[in-house]
């Protein structure tokens, strides 16, 4: 696939990196206004999905699109072992049925993982009406509704569209036998 006007993911990636930990309302509310003007300057299409709140901070974008409850997952999670890129690719590693759809082919409820170049994956999203719903970053942050590349370029430069990818308890139990793997080595 494409990736997209560099200008937009470029100007995704600085609106959407924040300076301070933790990120403050302020700059949260002002990136909602500069995407709406990045919208209008660039023709893109990216709308608020679900603005950012407190629990948000407990989940990032694999969690939300993989449904994995942070409380579900909690006595599992250090700054080791996390549903992170590292998670993901032994998700993809280890699945049976794994099924790759091409992009043309997805359907609502397809999992959309974006990849760099050393086929790491960086971000993911739920395609929904044929746009993309994700978590834009780790800490509290907003949830949008995309076109496939309108993402900061960080996210990678590849998307794959999986579908019967584990969700919700599967994916909370992947993640948990994930985390045992790694806490008996």
């Amino acid at each position: 696939m494409v990736e997209g006007s560099r200008k937009l993911r470029n100007a995704l990636k600085r609106i959407t990196t924040s300076k301070s930990d933790p990120v403050p309302d302020e700059w949260l509310n002002g990136q909602i206004e500069e995407i709406d003007r990045l919208n209008r300057k660039l023709h893109s299409k990216i709308t608020l999905y679900e603005k950012a709140t407190d629990k948000s901070c407990n989940y990032n974008c694999f969690m939300f699109a993989l449904k994995i409850s942070s409380s579900g997952i909690e006595c599992w999670r250090n700054p080791g072992i996390q549903p992170d890129s590292s998670f993901v690719r032994h998700l993809l590693k280890s699945m049976d049925q794994l099924n790759l759809v091409p992009p043309d082919k997805g359907i609502d409820g397809d999992i959309a993982i974006y990849f760099d170049g050393r086929r790491s994956p960086k971000h993911a999203g739920i395609l929904k009406n044929g746009r993309i719903v994700s978590k834009w970053g780790d800490a509290k942050t907003h949830v949008w509704e995309h076109g496939p590349w309108e993402v900061p370029i960080s996210y990678g430069n590849v998307i794959k569209f999986y579908r019967n990818i584990p969700q919700g308890n599967t994916a909370t139990t992947a993640f948990i036998q994930y985390a045992k793997a790694i806490w008996h080595k």
